[in-house]
């Protein structure tokens, strides 16, 4: 089952990180979304940084004012740093920052992702199905990289030992 972190402002995006938890349940797709009431101020969670960690993949809601949030840059900072996939989900009143705030949102910008409620997109029932497509997909790439290092590195200890 593909584990997801969903990071979001809530002033964006509160409902349809509820909403995408919910629907991805459907399509065996666990979710983290931070629920606290809590928008920023402070360090940073420990709780926020385990959960990106022991998570698959990362999701970003993007709204219109998403990279206005210190803990979803700081999100964003973690996710990308540990190497995680990112997933950016464009919500209808996103706009592209200008300029770019750093090379990790850089990064999410570039990474394959879902339109949801624009032109492209006019059903969410459909853009959460692409979703947890991409996201299955992906989760897919992942395991089939995980064990191939699992092969190797038995092989390699096989090798070792029989020297």
């Amino acid at each position: 089952m593909p584990k997801i972190f969903i990071s979001y402002r809530r002033a964006d995006s509160a409902m349809l990180s509820q909403l995408l938890e919910t629907k991805l349940k459907s399509f065996d797709i666990e979710s983290y979304v931070d629920t606290r009431n809590i928008d920023g101020g402070g360090p940073f969670p420990n709780r926020l940084r385990r959960a990106i960690e022991e998570r698959d993949i990362f999701v970003c809601l993007l709204g219109a004012t998403t990279f206005d949030s210190e803990w979803v840059s700081k999100e964003i900072e973690h996710a990308h740093t540990l190497g995680k996939v990112l997933i950016p989900v464009f919500q209808e009143r996103y706009s592209a920052p200008n300029p770019i705030p750093d090379d990790h949102v850089y990064a999410l910008l570039q990474s394959d992702g879902v339109h949801f409620l624009d032109i492209r997109n006019l059903y969410i029932d459909a853009a959460i199905a692409s979703l947890a497509e991409l996201i299955r997909n992906t989760s897919a790439r992942i395991e089939v990289g995980v064990n191939a290092i699992a092969a190797y590195s038995d092989i390699a200890h096989l090798t070792e030992t029989d020297q």
